[in-house]
C-alpha cells in the first residue's frame, strides 16, 4: 500500500481507499526469505480488510506481476470493494496467497512498509 514502495516497482495512480468485507489479512504467505508475507483471506461476515485501490497501466502489470510472483507466490482474483469516501463499488484484481503456512511471522521491516502504506492512506486502526 505505501506509495514510495509500489512506485519502486511501477508507476501506479492512487484511485482510493477501499473495504473489503468478509475477509481478514493475514502474514501466512510464505515469502522467499522463509518469512510471512501480507495475503487476504475469507473471513466471518463480521471481519472486514481496509486497502488501497492503485490504477496500473496494462503495459505496467507484467513488471508487477513479476514482483509479486504470479502464478507462483500468488494467484490473482477479481474481488468486489466499496470506495470508503463515495461507497462506490469497484470490481479490482488481487494477489492471493499461493504458498500459505501457518506460524510465519513477517520480518520488521516488510511490517513496517505494510503499516507505513495504512498509515500514508488513513486507513482506520482497527
Amino acid at each position: 500500500m505505501a506509495t514510495q514502495r509500489l512506485a519502486a516497482r511501477v508507476p501506479a495512480r492512487f484511485v482510493a481507499t477501499a473495504l473489503l468485507p468478509a475477509y481478514r489479512l493475514a502474514f501466512h504467505q510464505c515469502g522467499g526469505d522463509g518469512s510471512g508475507k501480507c495475503d487476504i483471506v475469507p473471513a466471518s461476515a463480521q471481519s472486514a480488510v481496509y486497502g488501497v485501490i492503485w490504477d496500473v497501466a496494462s503495459h505496467h502489470k507484467p513488471t508487477l506481476d513479476r514482483y509479486e510472483g504470479l502464478g507462483e507466490a500468488y494467484n490473482e482474483t477479481w474481488l468486489t470493494v466499496t470506495d470508503l469516501a463515495s461507497d462506490r463499488q469497484f470490481e479490482v484484481q488481487a494477489y492471493i496467497g499461493n504458498i500459505t503456512a501457518l506460524g510465519l511471522r513477517p520480518y520488521t521491516w516488510y511490517k513496517h512498509h505494510v503499516l507505513a502504506g495504512a498509515r500514508e492512506h488513513g486507513l482506520p486502526t482497527y
